[in-house]
């Protein structure tokens, strides 16, 4: 490292042959956030699925199904994620049919970030 640069480190889907990659289905509203910021995606690697993008505008109510994921992102149990919003922080609850939900009255429609999500698919 060269003392005074910094370097910045982005973790991005990887979308290569042997793994399975996909946009998420966004429900109730919620949109991709855009402005540079990755769309919803789903990367999975070795029985690992991580969560990718930032989205926004949807409903917050608890309970909302706030995206669907493609049919190879399914985890094998019913799962809670804390996810960054506008606001701080909100709970994310990863369902075994492959659809996420708000889990409480935290979420921020000005944003909700998936990124860091990660589980072990059936």
């Amino acid at each position: 490292a060269i003392i005074g640069q910094s370097e910045t480190l982005m973790f991005m889907p990887d979308n290569t042959k042997d793994n399975d990659f996909a946009n998420c289905t966004l429900k109730n509203n919620w949109q991709n956030y855009g402005s540079g910021f990755a769309d919803a995606t789903a990367n999975k690697k070795n029985n690992t699925v991580m969560l990718y993008g930032t989205i926004k505008s949807g409903s917050t109510a608890i309970g909302t199904t706030v995206l669907q994921m493609p049919s190879f992102a399914k985890p094998k149990f019913v799962q809670n994620f804390v996810a960054v919003t506008s606001g701080g922080f909100t709970t994310l609850r990863v369902m075994t049919d492959g659809t996420v939900h708000i889990a409480d009255n935290n979420a921020n429609s000005s944003y909700v970030s998936l990124d860091g999500i990660s589980f072990e698919s059936n």
